[in-house]
């Protein structure tokens, strides 16, 4: 993932960026491939290890790093530390000796001349790619990291002054929420802060709790309120990310502008893409940029306090720092394991995280063909009624006709190639297919929909489908705005089908129609 390679210079005893050391002009030797700094509250976390260490006296990191999880002191591996059950284990490797902190500012000018090139390179990235895109919006998809703090610094000095988008998902950090809405004040940016629809414990309720195999929370939390916010600009958006490839396989392989798959309006580009976590946390301390505080304690990651894929020492600090909301999310993983037969080993021992549900299924409608011709279809309910909020979903095939006669209400949907009716408070939804060559097609998309209105449990994991803004999630209902549809059927393509139904996906028991004509 990282091919990044950090040098260290034995005569200045500083970790280097390039082979040679802008300080004594001499060559580094190979050291390892990432380092992150170790901040003083951490620092306290290792303190029985480290003899001495709580009579320094400093504030920003100077030599102690980390890799992984082994802590480096003076270019050598001091300990490396593992979690076993609750508590935190040392393995020493060497001892530690008390020295004055070396002053971070040596370590930056040790470093500037491949600092000064990699900002330089990207606010080039910057400049060119939004001339590329001048049709759209520029933003930044800020979430109170270090990455994406240090690419809105660089998009500003490219661009001048812009605006951040952050989905405050509900399951965020306090500090974190408090630390965005710092770093606009701050730094001056306008900031756009956007909650989603649907509460992250109720949907655990439904879909149980997210996993590495499961992401759902990704698409509910934090992509539809982007999308629904999205639907009110008038042009699409180029949104500069602070995504890098040394962060994961998977985004390894992205590249450095893209069409995002989450966010039907959204390019995205990553300016800080091929840099590593050493490099982006020497500009911030170069740049004097706001650290989120909870960097300070040693936290790898500042997103999601759930997160499947955060660390055993994440979760680790986690509880140390935030008792309460572990506690709160220990309740639903407990909840869900009593409920589905697991042990409490399947919640301590992280196993939650490979969690891969194979769905059960219930055959709650049938399909009958009532015409000889082969164009009519007969949609029978078992267990369910008609209703105005079923058949909201079938707005997508054409436009609505509505008729209420002798108490009854009459509802069609008249498309060029489709006519679809229903009476509400029956069980049959009646299908006539005008097109003979897209049958098979039509009579698809129409059990499709009709499957997701069976199953919608109104995340609106599906409003970033509609390339219109015309999907919306309105007091808790799924809604489809009739000025705004153009009957594209973007939102059932298999293209983009898995935002376009997160309960297809990831809901355990499901409502299925029989297609077995």
């Amino acid at each position: 993932m990282n091919t990044n390679q950090i040098f260290w210079c034995n005569s200045c005893s500083i970790p280097l960026l390039s082979s040679r050391c802008e300080l004594c002009k001499t060559e580094g030797k190979t050291f390892v491939t990432d380092l992150k700094p170790v901040f003083p509250e951490e620092l306290k976390i290792y303190s029985n290890v480290l003899p001495g260490i709580g009579n320094l006296s400093f504030t920003t990191p100077t030599n102690f790093f980390r890799f992984r999880n082994k802590i480096f002191g003076n270019g050598k591996v001091l300990f490396s530390f593992y979690i076993n059950g609750n508590e935190l284990k040392f393995d020493v490797k060497n001892k530690y000796h008390c020295n004055e902190p070396l002053p971070i500012k040596q370590i930056l000018h040790a470093n500037r001349r491949k600092l000064e090139k990699r900002e330089d390179e990207a606010i080039k990235f910057i400049r060119k790619v939004a001339k590329q895109h001048k049709d759209k919006h520029v933003l930044v998809s800020f979430s109170g990291g270090k990455d994406s703090s240090v690419t809105a610094y660089l998009v500003h000095k490219a661009l001048g002054k812009v605006t951040l988008v952050f989905s405050n998902t509900g399951i965020e950090f306090p500090e974190t929420v408090k630390f965005v809405r710092e770093f606009a004040r701050k730094m001056k940016f306008d900031l756009v802060e956007l909650n989603p629809p649907k509460n992250f414990f109720e949907i655990c309720n439904e879909l149980g709790p997210p996993s590495r195999m499961m992401r759902w929370c990704c698409f509910t939390q934090k992509s539809t309120p982007i999308n629904d916010y999205y639907a009110t600009l008038d042009k699409p958006i180029l949104s500069f990310d602070g995504i890098r490839k040394a962060e994961s396989k998977s985004r390894a392989k992205f590249e450095k502008i893209r069409k995002n798959t989450k966010i039907i309006k959204q390019y995205s580009a990553y300016p800080i893409f091929d840099w590593s976590d050493f490099e982006v946390w020497l500009y911030i301390l170069w740049k004097k940029l706001p650290i989120n505080p909870l960097y300070y304690y040693g936290f790898s990651r500042v997103g999601c306090f759930v997160c499947p894929n955060n660390g055993k020492f994440d979760e680790f600090l986690l509880k140390r720092i935030h008792p309460e909301l572990y506690k709160e999310w220990e309740k639903i993983l407990v909840s869900y394991a009593s409920k589905n037969g697991k042990t409490l080993d399947w919640v301590y021992n992280g196993e939650w995280k490979q969690r891969k549900t194979k769905y059960k299924k219930f055959e709650v409608c049938t399909i009958q063909n009532t015409c000889t011709v082969g164009n009519k279809f007969v949609f029978i309910l078992n267990g369910h009624k008609v209703t105005e909020n079923l058949l909201e979903f079938f707005k997508v095939f054409g436009k609505k006709n509505k008729k209420i006669s002798n108490g009854e209400t009459f509802i069609q949907f008249i498309g060029s190639d489709i006519l679809i009716s229903a009476i509400v408070g029956d069980k049959t939804i009646r299908v006539k297919i005008n097109d003979g060559k897209k049958l098979n097609r039509k009579l698809f998309e129409v059990t499709k929909q009709l499957e997701k209105a069976l199953n919608c449990i109104n995340c609106g994991g599906c409003i970033g489908s509609c390339p219109y803004g015309a999907i919306k999630i309105n007091n808790n209902k799924f809604m489809i705005d009739e000025t705004k549809c153009r009957h594209c059927l973007t939102c059932i393509t298999s293209k983009y089908i898995k935002q376009a139904c997160i309960s297809l996906h990831y809901k355990p028991i499901r409502n299925v129609v029989n297609f077995n004509l």
